[in-house]
């Protein structure tokens, strides 16, 4: 997750089945531990986990949320996930895909430079020599 993200990013989705039928098969999803800043926020209905704060607000490097899903049958089944949640400079990331793009300029530059210098030297020699070419 990006430090320039905004509020409502979205950072993963977790997916869960029940192999219940109706009512029972209704799952909900819940951050139970490791957001004790509430920087997250999970849908309880769908299970995509968003930015509840903006990137910038983020104090930690990496964070590990514990999501919880339950079932609604009686008693409820639930089943846990801990995700790792990394947090990345803005600056980072675009310095390094600045790079990758000012070198592939730059290699390109270089091939249509040294494709142009063995055409003027043909060029000069053939030249030089009074080259005649007969079709």
């Amino acid at each position: 997750m990006s430090r320039g993200a905004s509020v409502g990013s979205v950072v993963t989705r977790v997916a869960a089945t029940d192999s219940d039928s109706r009512l029972n098969s209704r799952l909900s999803y819940d951050v139970v531990a490791g957001d004790d800043q509430r920087a997250f926020h999970v849908d309880r209905l769908t299970g995509v986990v968003t930015l509840a704060v903006p990137g910038h607000a983020l104090d930690h490097a990496h964070y590990l949320l514990h999501v919880t899903v339950s079932d609604s049958g009686r008693p409820p089944l639930t089943s846990a996930v801990r995700l790792t949640v990394d947090v990345t400079s803005p600056a980072m990331t675009s310095r390094v895909g600045g790079v990758s793009v000012l070198l592939v300029v730059v290699v390109v530059a270089v091939a249509v430079g040294a494709s142009l210098v063995a055409i003027v030297v043909i060029v000069v020699k053939c030249t030089a020599r009074y080259c005649l070419w007969s079709p």
